[in-house]
C-alpha cells in the first residue's frame, strides 16, 4: 500500500480487498486494473500513519507574471548533472 499525503481519493484494485483483523471505515475507489494501492491523506491521518503539522504548512499567496509578448519564446538545453 502506497500512502500519498496529497492525494485526495484512495485507490484499491480488487485483488487487494481486505482480509485482514484491523479495520478501518474508509472509502475506495474499486479499480480492475493492476495498479499498486493509494491510500490517500485523510485515510493516512484517520489510520495515524502520518501526522500534519499544521504550523508547519506556508501560506501561499498568488502571483500575477506578465509576459513580454515581443519576446520569442525559446527552448534552452537541459541543464549539465555534475558528476561527484
Amino acid at each position: 500500500m502506497q500512502v500519498d499525503s496529497v492525494a485526495s481519493c484512495n485507490v484499491l484494485p480488487r485483488k487487494f480487498l481486505p482480509k485482514n483483523k484491523k479495520k478501518y471505515r474508509v472509502a475506495f475507489a474499486i479499480i480492475d486494473e493492476d495498479y499498486t494501492p493509494l491510500l490517500g491523506s485523510s485515510a493516512a491521518q484517520q489510520m495515524r500513519l502520518i501526522t500534519v503539522q499544521k504550523e508547519s504548512i506556508l501560506q501561499v499567496s498568488e502571483s500575477v507574471v506578465e509576459v513580454d509578448k515581443s519576446v520569442p519564446p525559446s527552448i534552452m538545453p537541459p541543464r549539465r548533472v555534475p558528476s561527484p
